[in-house]
Protein backbone atom coordinates (compact mmCIF):
# COMPACT_ATOMS: atom_id res chain seq x y z
CA UNK A 1 0.00 0.00 0.00
CA UNK A 2 1.12 3.54 -0.68
CA UNK A 3 2.60 5.25 2.36
CA UNK A 4 2.10 9.00 2.43
CA UNK A 5 3.60 9.53 5.85
CA UNK A 6 4.97 12.58 7.51
CA UNK A 7 8.43 11.91 6.15
CA UNK A 8 7.22 13.00 2.69
CA UNK A 9 7.23 16.70 1.97
CA UNK A 10 4.04 18.52 1.11
CA UNK A 11 5.26 18.83 -2.50
CA UNK A 12 5.79 15.07 -2.72
CA UNK A 13 2.34 14.46 -1.24
CA UNK A 14 0.73 16.79 -3.80
CA UNK A 15 2.69 15.12 -6.60
CA UNK A 16 1.58 11.67 -5.46
CA UNK A 17 -2.02 12.92 -5.11
CA UNK A 18 -1.97 14.28 -8.68
CA UNK A 19 -0.62 10.96 -9.94
CA UNK A 20 -3.43 9.10 -8.19
CA UNK A 21 -6.04 11.40 -9.77
CA UNK A 22 -4.49 10.90 -13.21
CA UNK A 23 -4.44 7.11 -12.71
CA UNK A 24 -8.11 7.16 -11.67
CA UNK A 25 -8.98 9.16 -14.78
CA UNK A 26 -7.11 6.68 -17.00
CA UNK A 27 -8.99 3.78 -15.41
CA UNK A 28 -12.33 5.55 -15.80
CA UNK A 29 -11.58 6.33 -19.46
CA UNK A 30 -10.60 2.70 -20.05
CA UNK A 31 -13.84 1.56 -18.44
CA UNK A 32 -15.83 3.90 -20.69
CA UNK A 33 -13.92 2.69 -23.74
CA UNK A 34 -14.82 -0.92 -22.91
CA UNK A 35 -18.50 -0.03 -22.53
CA UNK A 36 -18.41 1.96 -25.79
CA UNK A 37 -16.76 -0.95 -27.57
CA UNK A 38 -19.29 -3.54 -26.40
CA UNK A 39 -22.27 -1.31 -27.17
CA UNK A 40 -20.83 -0.26 -30.54
CA UNK A 41 -20.09 -3.84 -31.55
CA UNK A 42 -23.60 -4.99 -30.65
CA UNK A 43 -25.15 -2.07 -32.55
CA UNK A 44 -23.13 -2.97 -35.66
CA UNK A 45 -24.05 -6.64 -35.33
CA UNK A 46 -27.77 -5.93 -34.93
CA UNK A 47 -27.70 -3.58 -37.93
CA UNK A 48 -26.01 -6.30 -40.00
CA UNK A 49 -28.52 -8.92 -38.87
CA UNK A 50 -31.42 -6.57 -39.65
CA UNK A 51 -30.03 -6.04 -43.16
CA UNK A 52 -29.29 -9.71 -43.82
CA UNK A 53 -32.35 -11.36 -42.31
CA UNK A 54 -34.76 -8.74 -41.04
CA UNK A 55 -35.73 -8.07 -37.46
CA UNK A 56 -38.67 -10.50 -37.53
CA UNK A 57 -36.53 -13.42 -38.69
CA UNK A 58 -33.87 -12.80 -36.04
CA UNK A 59 -36.62 -12.52 -33.42
CA UNK A 60 -37.73 -16.03 -34.42
CA UNK A 61 -34.42 -17.38 -33.16
CA UNK A 62 -33.84 -14.79 -30.45
CA UNK A 63 -37.12 -13.64 -28.84
CA UNK A 64 -35.43 -10.92 -26.78
CA UNK A 65 -34.08 -9.25 -29.92
CA UNK A 66 -36.51 -6.30 -30.13
CA UNK A 67 -35.83 -5.33 -26.50
CA UNK A 68 -32.09 -5.69 -27.08
CA UNK A 69 -32.27 -3.34 -30.07
CA UNK A 70 -34.27 -0.81 -28.06
CA UNK A 71 -31.87 -1.02 -25.09
CA UNK A 72 -28.88 -0.59 -27.39
CA UNK A 73 -30.35 2.51 -29.00
CA UNK A 74 -31.26 3.96 -25.58
CA UNK A 75 -27.74 3.26 -24.34
CA UNK A 76 -26.18 4.78 -27.46
CA UNK A 77 -28.25 7.94 -27.01
CA UNK A 78 -27.30 8.14 -23.33
CA UNK A 79 -23.61 7.86 -24.21
CA UNK A 80 -23.87 10.50 -26.92
CA UNK A 81 -25.89 12.91 -24.78
CA UNK A 82 -23.35 12.85 -21.96
CA UNK A 83 -20.14 13.09 -24.01
CA UNK A 84 -19.33 16.63 -22.93
CA UNK A 85 -20.54 16.62 -19.32
CA UNK A 86 -18.17 14.68 -17.08
CA UNK A 87 -20.58 14.42 -14.15
CA UNK A 88 -23.51 13.23 -16.26
CA UNK A 89 -21.15 10.95 -18.15
CA UNK A 90 -19.94 9.27 -14.98
CA UNK A 91 -23.54 8.72 -13.83
CA UNK A 92 -24.58 7.47 -17.27
CA UNK A 93 -21.82 4.87 -17.42
CA UNK A 94 -22.57 3.70 -13.89
CA UNK A 95 -26.20 3.28 -14.93
CA UNK A 96 -25.27 1.45 -18.14
CA UNK A 97 -22.93 -0.86 -16.25
CA UNK A 98 -25.52 -1.60 -13.57
CA UNK A 99 -28.52 -1.97 -15.88
CA UNK A 100 -27.18 -3.48 -19.10
CA UNK A 101 -23.54 -4.57 -19.36
CA UNK A 102 -23.80 -8.08 -17.95
CA UNK A 103 -26.78 -8.74 -20.20
CA UNK A 104 -25.09 -7.19 -23.25
CA UNK A 105 -22.09 -9.47 -22.82
CA UNK A 106 -24.25 -12.60 -22.46
CA UNK A 107 -26.57 -11.52 -25.26
CA UNK A 108 -23.64 -11.03 -27.61
CA UNK A 109 -22.98 -14.76 -27.45
CA UNK A 110 -26.67 -15.63 -27.83
CA UNK A 111 -26.98 -13.26 -30.76
CA UNK A 112 -24.09 -14.98 -32.48
CA UNK A 113 -25.82 -18.34 -32.06
CA UNK A 114 -29.08 -16.89 -33.44
CA UNK A 115 -27.18 -15.49 -36.42
CA UNK A 116 -25.69 -18.91 -37.14
CA UNK A 117 -29.13 -20.54 -36.98
CA UNK A 118 -30.63 -17.90 -39.26
CA UNK A 119 -27.74 -18.28 -41.72
CA UNK A 120 -28.13 -22.06 -41.83
CA UNK A 121 -31.88 -21.71 -42.40
CA UNK A 122 -31.34 -19.14 -45.16
CA UNK A 123 -28.81 -21.41 -46.88
CA UNK A 124 -31.20 -24.37 -46.66
CA UNK A 125 -34.00 -22.29 -48.16
CA UNK A 126 -31.68 -21.05 -50.90
CA UNK A 127 -30.63 -24.61 -51.69
CA UNK A 128 -34.26 -25.78 -51.79
CA UNK A 129 -35.13 -22.88 -54.09
CA UNK A 130 -32.24 -23.70 -56.43
CA UNK A 131 -33.31 -27.35 -56.50
CA UNK A 132 -36.88 -26.36 -57.34
CA UNK A 133 -35.68 -24.04 -60.11
CA UNK A 134 -33.58 -26.88 -61.55
CA UNK A 135 -36.60 -29.21 -61.47
CA UNK A 136 -38.75 -26.62 -63.23
CA UNK A 137 -36.14 -26.14 -65.96
CA UNK A 138 -35.86 -29.89 -66.44
CA UNK A 139 -39.64 -30.15 -66.72
CA UNK A 140 -39.69 -27.32 -69.27
CA UNK A 141 -37.07 -29.13 -71.35
CA UNK A 142 -39.11 -32.34 -71.20
CA UNK A 143 -42.21 -30.50 -72.36
CA UNK A 144 -40.29 -28.81 -75.19
CA UNK A 145 -38.84 -32.15 -76.26
CA UNK A 146 -42.31 -33.77 -76.30
CA UNK A 147 -43.74 -30.84 -78.28
CA UNK A 148 -41.17 -31.35 -81.03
Amino acid sequence: MLDISDEHTEIEKKHIGKRIVIAEQYLQNADHDIVDSIVGTLIKETALLNTQFGKAEVTTYFPGYPKLCLDLETTKTLIQDTRHDILKRREAYQSIRADHMERFIVVGKELEAAAVEATVRAKKLQFALEQRETELKENELKLETRAC
